[in-house]
């Protein structure tokens, strides 16, 4: 495979030399510029904490929302700041009137946590949650998204759907399927906690209602760094889980002060942004996206398996393989399994388990050496053998 330069210096990343890291879809990793940035902003509180808080805070904060919403080709006003993206999606359906006879539909690609928080909105709503089964291998992302809109039925008051999904990194085609929903009058809030910073966002034709994404993944910001956009109509009723001075005085307002906290994370979503030029990013995003389809392509031809996906176009900076072990067959052996490689051999990837198989994710990202890959898929070799 044929690599961009490299545009970051492995030394600019924090993340250990002694580990082979292949997950950075689940919490990202920082470089040192993100890590500087963060710390200015704590000491620039601590110098003056009543000062920071209270009078200078907002101007950074809304830097950050300038930059993100040019990143994400949203308006900057609908970005209200959380700490990840399950609060988030949780900030918007808790916004939502829901009644005995509405349903919550979702797919079962659900990020888990997602999943929980949707069972409970429905319980104590008294109205009914369901899982539309999408298969995996995926259909061609046309059919997906036939998949999603015949089962929109008129009792559906929200659909959630992924734009990346977190276990199976399939990219669901958002902007058709949320043309649907507003033809249907369905509302649909996108769980974005992936895209940002793995894929190219371009100008909406239909805007969600909702957008949630998180920034401390792929974008790179501290952790802790997360939104939800509410379109304009939506940002009225929407409100962060902890209420606090500002109740219904402004979007915006509420969700900049959440109570006492630190918000140095938020305010580094500038710099982590800004860490890239416009054209940095799409050769990183493509850079990524290069060393997931050689993962791809290496581990399928030296284990005779056949892609999960239609193309490699289904799939952006993390993708899914099933893993040729027989004898894991449930959660608690996939964890250990996942362990015993960190144990034994430095090496961090997630091992789950999907509809009764068992998958591994790779994830590609700048520090990623292409040995790694070749070394993951001997540790395997030896170990199916074995």
């Amino acid at each position: 495979m044929k690599q961009e330069k490299s545009l970051l210096d492995r030394s600019k990343w924090l993340i250990g030399d002694d580990v082979i890291y292949l997950n950075h879809g689940s919490f990202g990793a920082r470089t040192v510029c993100v890590r500087q940035a963060q710390q200015r902003y704590r000491d620039l509180l601590e110098q003056s904490p009543v000062d920071f808080l209270d009078r200078q805070a907002s101007k950074y904060l809304f830097r950050s929302r300038e930059a993100l919403g040019s990143f994400l080709q949203l308006d900057p006003d609908g970005f209200g700041f959380v700490d990840n993206a399950t609060t988030g999606i949780s900030a918007a359906i808790h916004s939502l009137e829901l009644a005995e006879g509405d349903e919550i539909l979702t797919t079962n690609h659900v990020y888990n946590g997602v999943r929980q928080l949707l069972v409970k909105r429905a319980r104590d709503a008294h109205c009914s949650y369901r899982e539309l089964k999408i298969p995996f291998p995926s259909p061609p992302s046309s059919e997906l998204v036939d998949i999603i809109v015949s089962e929109l039925h008129s009792n559906v008051k929200v659909l959630v759907v992924d734009h990346v999904s977190s276990a199976t990194a399939l990219i669901f085609p958002i902007k058709d399927i949320a043309h649907a929903c507003r033809e249907r009058g369905i509302l649909i809030i996108v769980d974005g906690a992936h895209a940002p910073g793995m894929l190219p966002f371009e100008p909406w034709s239909v805007y969600p209602d909702w957008y949630v994404g998180n920034l401390h993944k792929w974008v790179c910001a501290p952790l802790g760094a997360a939104f939800v956009w509410a379109s304009e109509p939506k940002r009225s009723s929407t409100h962060p889980l902890t209420i606090s001075h500002f109740l219904d005085q402004s979007f915006l307002k509420e969700f900049d002060w959440q109570g006492t906290k630190d918000v140095s994370p938020w305010l580094s979503v500038y710099d982590a942004i800004h860490r890239l030029s416009p054209e940095e990013w799409l050769i990183q995003m493509q850079h990524n996206h290069d060393l997931a389809i050689s993962f791809e392509q290496s581990w399928l031809r030296e284990f005779k398996l056949e892609s999960m996906y239609a193309s490699d176009k289904q799939y952006g900076s993390i993708v899914t393989v099933r893993l040729p072990i027989l004898n894991i067959t449930t959660l608690e052996e996939a964890d250990a399994f996942r362990d015993a490689l960190y144990r034994e051999h430095r090496t961090e990837i997630p091992v789950f388990i999907f509809e009764n198989e068992l998958f591994a994710r790779f994830s590609g990202q700048d520090y990623v050496k292409s040995e790694w890959i070749s070394h993951f898929i001997q540790i395997i070799k030896t170990i199916k053998v074995s």
